[in-house]
């Protein structure tokens, strides 16, 4: 049986237009958001939501549970899930290309879970697109952020 698809909404430009307000309402009601980043175009739904995850992979046609790229809108954001600044090199790495098309793949700290990440890293990244790293600031939390294509 073909899973009902999650409500969705393509962002961008200013909010002039209420994208924030109509995205964060959609990620919270479990749905993914369509937007651009600096490199690619992505899927977000909110990386702590089991179900919101599934929706993102069964959209990309995926049938098995993997890892997804999370978008953050800060480096300070990062360390709450992943304590980076203890890494060697990672500082310095995130210091020069963040934001930007720079992703970490780094180990969730102690006692963290994000349903996006089920093998307890992170690949994540601190995107230099505005809209991504709004959203994220605006709606609290770690988004996906998977390539808008579907496998194949």
């Amino acid at each position: 049986m073909e899973p009902s698809t999650p409500p969705s909404v393509a962002v961008g430009g200013d909010d002039a237009d209420g994208w924030l307000s109509r995205a964060l309402a959609c990620l919270r009601s479990g749905g993914i958001v369509a937007l651009p980043t600096d490199t690619f175009y992505g899927l977000a739904a909110d990386a702590a939501s089991a179900p919101s995850v599934r929706s993102v992979l069964s959209l990309k046609g995926y049938e098995d549970r993997r890892p997804l790229l999370i978008l953050a809108d800060s480096a300070r954001q990062v360390e709450q899930l992943c304590p980076w600044s203890r890494i060697a090199g990672a500082a310095d790495l995130a210091a020069a290309f963040w934001p930007g098309p720079l992703t970490l793949i780094l180990p969730l700290g102690p006692g963290r879970t994000l349903a996006a990440c089920p093998g307890g890293t992170a690949a994540i990244r601190v995107p230099a697109h505005p809209v991504p790293r709004r959203l994220a600031q605006a709606f609290g939390g770690f988004l996906t952020g998977t390539s808008a294509n579907r496998v194949g």
